[in-house]
């Protein structure tokens, strides 16, 4: 399943509009790692969770704060 993973991100990061639009969010995500990186063993992924999840609702509570995001409402 994770060799299916790389592969279908290796042909979307191919398209030049789809990596611009990756790459621009990992840069408002300060991201420094590659996508690729993100795609570990489940094993290794388990502890990766908790810490995805509460990036994901900063950044959405943090963007909905400026009315660009996420609103609960």
């Amino acid at each position: 399943m994770t060799d299916r993973a790389i592969e279908l991100l290796t042909q979307l990061m191919a398209d030049p509009e789809v990596s611009a639009m990756f790459n621009c969010q990992q840069l408002v995500l300060q991201h420094s790692l590659p996508l690729g990186c993100y795609l570990l063993k489940p094993v290794q992924r388990v502890l990766k969770y908790q810490l995805l999840l509460q990036v994901l609702l900063f950044a959405m509570f943090f963007s909905a704060a400026d009315g660009r995001g996420f609103s609960p409402n």
